[in-house]
């Protein structure tokens, strides 16, 4: 493990990209680590590190976690944008959980958010 990191010397960017990582290389018990580690180390989250713990989520077929994010990202004062919502309903989506995946899809309007093709994707999957 990097040196920086067990003294609190990453930066968001490098966390988020960990983050990213081990999610790709689905593992994502080490990718929420990462993710809970930020406050602890006083790394301030940003949406893009929470999309990319949602994604971990996703791919380690957590979708009730995944949710909980996503619902957190408004509490931490921070704006959800398409691709929060996108790694939300992929993340209902692969946990059969279709009901949920058309929801939140249908709440993007309301939120002023334009879904993308990813979006479109998941909630056609599910």
């Amino acid at each position: 493990m990097d040196s920086r990191l067990k003294h609190g010397k990453w930066t968001v960017k490098e966390y988020t990209i960990g983050i990213s990582k081990y999610a790709k290389l689905q593992m994502w018990q080490l990718a929420i680590h990462l993710f809970q580690e930020m406050p602890v180390v006083r790394i301030q989250r940003n949406v893009i590190s929470f999309n990319a713990g949602i994604s971990a989520l996703e791919k380690g077929g957590k979708w009730l976690e995944a949710l909980s994010l996503f619902d957190e990202i408004p509490c931490a004062r921070l704006q959800r944008d398409v691709f929060s919502w996108s790694a939300t309903i992929s993340a209902c989506s692969k946990g059969q959980e279709w009901q949920r995946a058309v929801s939140l899809f249908h709440g993007m309007p309301d939120a002023k958010i334009q879904p993308n093709l990813v979006s479109y994707n998941a909630v056609i999957t599910s």
